[in-house]
């Protein structure tokens, strides 16, 4: 795969968790706008949330500042 593809990827599982975990859109319908179904959505999320967990980043006090904001990726505002 190469870089762009990568960063492709990596943009589309962003915005699925973006979906389902700041805009409660349900997981069958983050999948079915991207051409996924129900569970490879939850498995996205399951992986993710297991590296955030092996990595501990997110869960120290003191990297819950709240520094990026949604759709930080994209250069939101």
């Amino acid at each position: 795969m190469t870089k762009c593809e990568e960063r492709l990827k990596d943009e589309k599982h962003l915005m699925i968790l973006h979906l389902t975990d700041n805009m409660n859109v349900p997981c069958k319908l983050a999948g079915e706008a991207f051409g996924m179904t129900k569970n490879a959505v939850i498995g996205i999320r399951g992986r993710i949330r297991q590296t955030y967990q092996d990595l501990d980043f997110c869960l120290k006090v003191e990297n819950l500042d709240c520094g990026l904001s949604p759709l930080w990726w994209e250069g939101a505002e």
